[in-house]
Parts: C-alpha cells; sequence; structure tokens
C-alpha cells in the first residue's frame, strides 16, 4: 500500500507561465533558505498546430535535469508525481515547457510546497 502525504498547494502567480506563441513557458521556484520545494503537479498545454520539439524539463537547479519527457501532440495533460519530485535544500526548482513552434503556444501551471528536507 502506498500512503500519500498530502500537503496544500501554495497558491502564487508565480506558480504559471502562459507565454506568447512560440515561446518556452518557464516557472522557477526560486531558493529558500533551508527548505526545498516539493513538485507534486505539473499542467500543460499546447494549442494552435501540433507541438515541433515539443518537450517538458525539470532541473533541481539550472542545468541538472531530474525530469524530461518529449510531447508530441497538441492538447492538455496532467502529471500527478507520486513519488513527488524533491528538489535540493537551498536550490531553485526550474521546469521548462519548451517553445514548439511558430503556430503553437503554450502553458504550464505547477501545484508544489515547500519542505524541510533530509
Amino acid at each position: 500500500m502506498s500512503l500519500v502525504r498530502n500537503k496544500p498547494i501554495k497558491v502564487a502567480a508565480g506558480n504559471f507561465h502562459a507565454p506568447a506563441v512560440n515561446v518556452a513557458a518557464v516557472v522557477t521556484l526560486t531558493a529558500i533558505a533551508a527548505k526545498g520545494h516539493v513538485l507534486q503537479q505539473i499542467v500543460y498545454s499546447y494549442h494552435g498546430a501540433a507541438p515541433t520539439g515539443g518537450n517538458l524539463i525539470v532541473e533541481n537547479g539550472v542545468g541538472t535535469t531530474v525530469f524530461n519527457i518529449d510531447i508530441t501532440d497538441a492538447g492538455e495533460a496532467f502529471l500527478e508525481l507520486n513519488p513527488p519530485i524533491k528538489g535540493s535544500k537551498n536550490t531553485a526548482l526550474v521546469v521548462t515547457l519548451a517553445a514548439a513552434g511558430a503556430s503553437c503556444t503554450g502553458k504550464l501551471n505547477l501545484g508544489h510546497y515547500t519542505d524541510d528536507l533530509a
């Protein structure tokens, strides 16, 4: 049996990004002293046309990829991360939905909380 630790998800304007067409959607969860980010949910979409080079990456700090998937279809998707992705203490967590073509717009939304990580 799997036990899921449910915590309230922090509500903040910085939890989503909806840029213009063919621009990457990037959400950076800023480093917090003595705490780390725990990413539970990712909701994303591509609209307009099928994405060209569609991709979703999560980085623990800048440049350390911990999650990477390709996205080939337009539409919405919801990723419930169980177990969640735990970032390192004092480190930003960066989530990027790639720019995906001249006729494609992406949106990115995150559900996360901060915790005293071991």
